[in-house]
């Protein structure tokens, strides 16, 4: 060991390089994954007679008003339609 380097340094580095780019690839995709159950915002949206940019906009306006559920979701469905293409 030199300078206070552990003899492993360079093997680490390139792991965590390669882990790294692993993890971009899955993070490209992460939308396709994040809908635990579809079409339920959507269902609240039509209960409350709203769309559902309206339905969003209702929640994120007075989140204290809804459960955190509803309000992830509406966070979700502000992301999904900004990345809209």
């Amino acid at each position: 060991m030199a300078h206070g380097r552990r003899d492993d340094y360079d093997h680490d580095t390139s792991r965590r390089s390669r882990d790294s780019k692993t993890r971009k690839k899955e993070s490209d995709h992460w939308m396709q994954h994040a809908v635990k159950k579809e079409g339920s915002f959507t269902a609240q949206a039509n209960r409350a007679k709203m769309s559902v940019p309206a339905f969003t906009n209702e929640v994120l306006s007075d989140p204290t008003k809804f459960s955190m559920t509803t309000r992830r979701r509406a966070n979700l469905a502000k992301t999904f339609a900004k990345n809209r293409p």
